[in-house]
């Protein structure tokens, strides 16, 4: 039969071509593409079945040779031309055939499956391929941009799988319409063999563009794809051993050819390799609708996989192709890499979606080559989405002078007359194109859309039909004309093209609910209902779609399938509100969550008692309810009664923190219940966005505010609302929360109540600090919920005072989360951290110029972190996710700006391009509070830091006075997740002692005998103290004029002469300040005494405990050493008396030491303050500012200087006693993180 068969494939092939030439199939070869079959003809040649037989088979019997291949696509592209049932009978009949070759089979086979179903017998189509033996099972593991550098080189491991079992029509699986066709898109599918015996088996696979394919990870099978039948061009044989085998199949598509792929497994002849099962590995939880936007899915790291591939891209088109796929990562590196000449800037201009960036990169084309019609047409084209007519119209009138045949022109004149309702014109350029472009698919529909908008709607279908002959995309006729008959008003014909569109791709589940939809409309519910009933499975797990049906059986007055429909829906997507509320509707024993926890206020208020005395407002419930789904995702209900004695104070509010993007408010409840027990509603309300700008924070939450100063004397608020996520979870499915329990407001009763799914674990820990809320807990288990609450009652205002510690230290709080360990949370804030922490090659060439001309790794450290503190803004865009998530590192780079997480995330990123071990810290900084280790949470960090673990550092980028030994005092003793993918792990951050922050001072005071006096000394900060000084003295060209107002502040009137900085611009040096200068006016005459102000101006007191008591404990900057050295020079004639012995005043958190000596008729007095403490507790603040009090007295004592026996009858006039202040140690507030 081989021997037969390869001798008549060139007669074969000869025949079949003579037949046709002879005019047996139609009579006008040459213009088949552009009229209609003759039919009459055509069933002629279907009567003759012998011939025909004998013609097709020798045809189909060359199918491996060019010619044979290019002859049954020719077939395929007609299959609508052809009488479909009389073709399906030759074909069956071949088919059947015993001699006919197994591969050619497989050919016929996808030719019938087609067949069959574009006359809506899926059934016996999907038998046949099951006949095949193709694989109808595949899992989708991932699609990425750029196939150009991607089709040659291993699969990269995607993040998330699914399922697309039964979507593999006419032994194709069409990724192109699951995913969206694109150009330059890479697709991974994947199917899993078992077999239980050792079997030799033929893997054979197909594509319709490039395709590469591996068994169990090893590269087996390499080929460019057919042009049209994409079936079985590459033969992998194999012998399977018992057991399981991935097989992972990686297709390329250029944007222009079908998407599709096949594979199937036979014996060594070709037939269905029966011990060979196939199976698709199942996930659970995956949103199909995710899937469909181009591009999908992230891999580990892909940005380092293309920055390989840089220094092999030497041509254009590589480069725009690299440039592109960056692109999609958010990495501005385009302009980088590519090119100015037109064609680069033009091919980037196409892949680029913002319009701004798009015109900018079609002007740069322009201007390298001002005749480049490319650039005209596309920057025409976006001139008319952008609604710029009138630039549009000139840009087109240039194009159409380069060359006024042009196609794509043309139609944006057209187009460009149609938006400016100028239909007429438009229709008369489209008709003129029509008479020499008849053939083009866009032409047509572009003019019977045309027709269809001006209401002509018979030409319009007209015009539809004939597109339908020029076998375009069999979705786009019957879709325009079921518009077409709807606009009608003939449902029963626009259900009959709905009914088409479905048969076309049953797959695609749109069809299937737009058909059901035309169907409600025709007054056919029978029909609705089989379609809704008969919808694929993966639609079962599409939210969306099972929306849609519920809908659409409430329309059919179905409302218990409806319904169940809606709750499935909601299970997949239970943040959806206006779901819920359609249930509510549908199932009237649906209750909203709430329901089961509002609270009588009634009751509530009558059982409440009067308010505190000394209290004027006072929460009697403050209730919070969350109800958490499976996804992560919740939705939290508040209850809130607040009652008023006297009137409320002026200013106050109750907010409500939403953001506006993920969540939806919805106040059920805002009402001020007066005494006598009437209602007012309180509709006033107002609402701002929150940010920091002052700071360089932006965020997207917003609050809305209700103003409480209608409040009166014994007016009661009642305020309830919810809160729902009604967005993607942007932590993945985990969630996490932390409520405080007390409030400035006292509270007689306040709770929060978790509602938690069964089957997912969330880990829970209430804390009272202080051990004085008389709490309680309560858990039950209700169905498939766990519901667990804690109370607390009759809780007091907290009083706010500065330096307190942070809430978490101050009140009861419970906190919730899903993550079993930090490790846990390290593991997943690293898979955000992925595709964020890379290099490019602007990154590489910084850190090389950087530290080209250094040697230690200690020293290189300091010069990147330096470079990075210094040339870096402070600006937090915490929009989204990224209020965790860093922006990529190439993006912060040339951004030149970016938050805590994006500093550190690059400054990690260079440090590795040193070889230098570096890791992303999260940090819980002191001022907010210490906090209970478990659960373990991501919300309880606020900040991020840098870990390089080899030399024991702790770096801030973001602390631009700091240099890497001075970590900011917040960042010190903080609790640090230290986001080691290797070994990740919680440890408390170094807290330097005194002795590392300590001020110096000198200075020498010289009277003269006019009352006035030269000041002089250096300064030295180290630790801490250098940060202040730095920022206090940031501004090079005020920097004099702010030293000498800061002296002038101890000496009124102080001139500065000469001044000399040193540290404050170089972050390795520590600050040293020398000055000198002059009070003219420090003191007035005195014939016989002078008593000078010996003091320093410390100003303990003032600047270590303000407040004369405290309620919470005081949390000190730093620890410190301040030393002061003061040397008063008096003038000649004058002598200091003898002084007193040093003193040393101290207690249990600090110590003062104070000694006055005489050098000649100098004094010289040295004062210290040493404070070795970061917290002085509540208890002990009394004792602490008495302390400080008596150490303040010592160090101001009053230094006395008498005339000299010599000079005492001389009758000179002498300074009067004078108090002089001199500041020995200047206090810096306000230090910023």
């Amino acid at each position: 039969m081989t021997r037969y068969r390869n001798n008549l494939r060139p007669l074969g092939l000869l025949r079949f071509l003579l037949l046709v030439t002879l005019g047996v199939i139609w009579p006008d070869l040459g213009s088949a593409t552009a009229h209609e079959p003759n039919r009459q003809s055509t069933a002629q040649f279907f009567d003759r079945p012998v011939e025909t037989h004998i013609a097709l088979k020798e045809l189909v019997q060359s199918a491996s040779t060019p010619d044979g291949l290019a002859s049954l696509n020719w077939i395929k592209r007609r299959l609508n031309y052809w009488d479909s049932p009389r073709l399906k009978a030759v074909l069956l009949n071949v088919y059947g055939d015993s001699t006919t070759d197994p591969f050619v089979r497989s050919h016929i086979g996808q030719i019938l499956s087609q067949l069959h179903r574009a006359v809506g017998d899926v059934v016996s189509a999907h038998k046949l391929l099951a006949e095949l033996g193709v694989w109808n099972d595949w899992m989708l593991r991932g699609y990425v941009v750029d196939s150009g550098l991607l089709c040659r080189d291993v699969p990269l491991e995607p993040i998330e799988p699914i399922e697309l079992s039964g979507l593999s029509y006419d032994g194709l699986l069409d990724l192109g319409a699951l995913l969206g066709s694109s150009q330059d898109v890479a697709a991974f599918v994947e199917v899993w063999l078992s077999t239980d015996i050792a079997v030799d088996t033929v893997l054979r696979f197909g594509a319709d563009g490039p395709f590469s394919v591996w068994v169990n990870g090893q590269l087996v099978a390499e080929a460019e794809g057919a042009v049209e039948v994409g079936l079985e061009q590459v033969s992998v044989p194999l012998r399977l051993s018992p057991g399981v085998f991935e097989v992972r199949v990686r297709a390329c598509s250029d944007g222009q050819r079908p998407f599709r792929i096949s594979g199937r497994a036979t014996d060594r002849n070709g037939y269905p390799q029966k011990q060979v099962r196939v199976f698709a590995r199942r996930p659970l939880g995956i949103d199909f609708g995710k899937f469909r936007v181009t591009p999908g899915f992230r891999y580990a790291d892909p940005v380092s996989y293309w920055e390989e591939k840089l220094p092999t891209l030497s041509s254009s088109d590589a480069r725009v192709r690299f440039s592109m796929a960056m692109r999609e990562l958010g990495l501005p590196v385009a302009t980088e890499l590519l090119g100015t000449n037109s064609r680069e800037r033009w091919e980037l201009a196409q892949n680029v979606s913002d319009r701004h960036v798009k015109a900018q990169y079609l002007y740069e084309a322009l201007h390298a080559d001002r005749n480049d019609l490319r650039s005209l047409v596309s920057l025409a084209q976006l001139g008319i989405e952008r609604q710029r007519y009138l630039e549009a119209r000139e840009l087109l009138g240039r194009a159409m002078e380069l060359d006024e045949t042009d196609l794509e022109a043309q139609l944006l004149v057209a187009r460009l007359a149609a938006e400016n309702q100028a239909i007429g014109e438009a229709i008369r350029v489209l008709r003129q194109l029509l008479k020499d472009h008849s053939d083009v698919p866009v032409v047509v529909q572009t003019l019977a859309a045309l027709y269809f908008q001006r209401g002509d709607l018979g030409v319009a279908s007209d015009l539809f039909n004939r597109l339908n002959l020029l076998a375009v995309d069999p979705l786009a006729v019957p879709s325009w004309q079921r518009e077409i008959s709807a606009a009608q008003g003939d449902a029963s014909m626009a259900m009959k093209w709905s009914e088409r569109a479905y048969k076309v791709r049953p797959d695609l589940f749109g069809n299937a609910l737009v058909s059901a939809r035309s169907a409600v409309d025709a007054g056919l519910p029978d029909v609705a209902i089989e379609l809704l009933n008969g919808l694929h499975p993966l639609a079962q797990r599409n939210p969306e779609v099972l929306e849609e049906a519920a809908r659409l059986w409430v329309r059919m007055g179905n409302a218990q399938k409806a319904a169940e429909l809606a709750r499935r829906s909601l299970q997949l997507r239970p943040q959806d509100a206006d779901l819920r509320m359609l249930l509510m509707r549908l199932s009237p024993e649906e209750t909203a969550f709430e329901d089961l926890f509002r609270r009588d206020v009634s009751n509530m208020i009558a059982e409440s008692g009067n308010t505190a005395q000394d209290e004027r407002m006072e929460y009697l419930a403050d209730h919070k309810v969350v109800r958490v789904y499976e996804n992560g995702l919740s939705a939290a209900y508040f209850q809130r009664v607040i009652r008023v004695t006297g009137s409320a104070r002026g200013g106050q509010t109750l907010v409500i923190p939403y953001d506006p993007y993920r969540q939806q408010v919805v106040i059920q409840r805002m009402t001020i219940q007066k005494p006598d027990g009437r209602g007012v509603p309180l509709t006033e309300r107002n609402e701002r966005a929150i940010g920091e700008e002052w700071y360089g924070m932006y965020f997207d939450l917003r609050h809305i505010e209700i103003p409480l100063d209608r409040l009166e004397d014994g007016d009661t608020l009642i305020a309830e609302y919810r809160i729902d996520d009604v967005g993607q979870n942007l932590f993945g499915d985990t969630f996490s929360d932390l409520t405080y329990l007390q409030d400035v407001v006292p509270k007689h009763e306040a709770s929060v109540t978790y509602v938690t799914p069964k089957k997912r674990k969330v880990h829970f820990a209430f804390v009272d600090p202080t051990g004085r809320a008389a709490h309680s807990k309560t858990e039950e288990v209700q169905g498939d919920v766990a519901i667990r609450t804690y109370t607390v009652r009759d809780v007091p205002g907290l009083q706010h005072e500065a330096g307190a510690p942070g809430l978490s230290e101050l009140c009861p709080y419970v906190h919730a989360s899903t993550f079993e360990s930090y490790e846990d949370v390290a593991r997943y804030y690293l898979s955000m951290l992925r595709t964020q922490a890379v290099s490019n090659e602007a990154i590489r060439r910084h850190v090389a110029g950087t530290t080209s001309h250094l040697t230690g790794k200690r020293d290189k450290i300091m010069a990147l972190y330096n470079d990075l503190t210094r040339t870096f803004r402070y600006v937090g865009l915490e929009f989204g996710v990224h209020g965790y998530k860093p922006y990529s590192c190439p993006v912060v780079f040339g951004r030149k700006f970016g938050d805590c997480k994006d500093q550190s995330t690059l400054l990690v990123v260079m440090l590795r391009e040193l070889g230098i071990e570096a890791h992303v810290s999260l940090i819980r900084t002191r001022s907010q509070g210490k906090v209970a280790l478990q659960p373990a949470s991501l919300s309880v960090f606020n900040h991020a830091v840098v870990f390089v673990p080899e030399l024991g550092l702790w770096l801030d980028p973001t602390a631009m006075y700091n240099s890497v030994d001075e970590l900011p005092s917040e960042d010190q003793g903080a609790v640090a997740l230290v986001v080691d993918d290797r070994k990740p792990r919680v440890i408390t951050t170094p807290q330097y002692p005194a002795e590392a922050n300590r001020s110096e001072r000198w200075v020498e005071l010289r009277l003269m005998e006019d009352g006035g006096a030269v000041v002089s000394g250096p300064m030295t900060a180290r630790g801490l103290f250098g940060p202040r000084l730095r920022q206090a003295l940031e501004s090079v060209a005020l920097r004099e004029k702010l030293l000498a107002e800061m002296i002038a502040g101890s000496f009124p009137g102080f001139v500065l002469v000469h001044a000399e900085f040193v540290g404050l611009d170089d972050l390795t040096t520590d600050p040293k300040i020398t000055f000198s200068g002059t009070v003219p006016h420090l003191f007035q005459p005195d014939p016989s005494r002078l008593d000078i102000f010996g003091g320093t101006h410390t100003r303990f007191v003032e600047r270590l405990a303000p407040d004369s008591a405290r309620t919470h404990d005081l949390l000190l900057d730093f620890p410190f050493v301040e030393r002061a050295i003061l040397r008063v020079v008096p003038p000649q004639g004058w002598v200091p008396e003898q002084p007193g012995p040093a003193t040393t005043v101290e207690d249990d958190f600090a110590r003062h030491y104070s000694v006055d000596r005489l050098e000649q008729e100098v004094l010289v007095r040295t004062v210290e303050l040493y404070v070795p403490v970061w917290q002085i507790p509540a208890n002990k603040y009394g004792a602490w500012r008495s302390f400080l009090n008596r150490a303040e007295t010592r160090s101001n004592s009053t230094v006395v200087f008498r005339k000299s026996p010599a000079e005492t009858s001389s009758g000179v006039l002498i300074p009067s006693a004078t108090r002089i202040p001199i500041s020995a140690h200047i206090h810096f507030s306000g230090y910023p993180r």
